[in-house]
């Protein structure tokens, strides 16, 4: 078995761990009189909701070290919005990931931006309700040499407001809302979030301190 056939075997291992649905429990953050954009009801279903934020990173990074494509993900107040390689986004507009390319996959769910309510923050929805955006992840494969946070990456996040995080074969790069503020997290970091012994949720304060540290110093 080539490195490839072991990625795409352990993404087939993980591709349904700790998948679930929201519960019947108010997981709304804001009231459904604010519609935003259109669902494409379709390409939603295909969106994967891990619980377990290891599994979600694991899951990502074996189908980009297989496939070497773009993963994307949500990382919010109720767990990790892992979203397709093809499908529709919010506003009907077909797109499918393609090697060497950015992925359109971020604008799957509807996107209600700080700039465009009161309520502070940044919301998806999903599964008609709007859930709290906490960062943003997504994978750059090891052959592009991408070990650095592109300008559309921070065009994305200036919208979003919210930390950006790059999955890399042995680093995860992280950047504050500011635009300015960025570090990179070693292999032996990278292996405690594939470990669970570090989560983005959980640890978010302290992983922002990291990055002021790391960047000033």
């Amino acid at each position: 078995m080539n490195l490839r056939e072991f990625w795409a075997a352990e993404a087939a291992k993980l591709r349904n761990t700790s998948y679930l649905s929201i519960s019947n429990e108010s997981d709304e953050i804001l009231d459904d009189s604010y519609q935003g954009e259109p669902i494409n009801e379709e390409t939603q279903k295909l969106v994967k909701l891990y619980n377990n934020e290891s599994e979600a990173y694991k899951f990502m990074w074996a189908e980009t070290a297989s496939t070497e494509l773009e993963r994307y993900a949500w990382i919010t107040n109720i767990g990790v919005l892992v979203m397709p390689l093809e499908g529709y986004t919010a506003d009907n507009q077909y797109f499918k990931t393609i090697k060497n390319g950015a992925t359109q996959a971020a604008y799957v769910l509807p996107i209600l931006y700080p700039k465009h309510t009161t309520v502070k923050g940044c919301f998806v929805k999903y599964q008609n309700k709007w859930i709290k955006v906490i960062a943003s992840m997504h994978t750059h494969p090891a052959f592009s040499g991408q070990n650095v946070v592109s300008g559309e990456d921070e065009r994305f996040m200036n919208n979003t407001k919210v930390l950006l995080l790059v999955l890399t074969s042995d680093k995860v790069l992280g950047m504050l809302p500011d635009g300015k503020t960025y570090a990179r997290f070693e292999t032996d970091e990278r292996t405690m979030l594939f470990k669970g012994q570090m989560q983005i949720k959980r640890d978010l304060e302290q992983i922002k301190k990291i990055i002021k540290q790391r960047t000033n110093s």
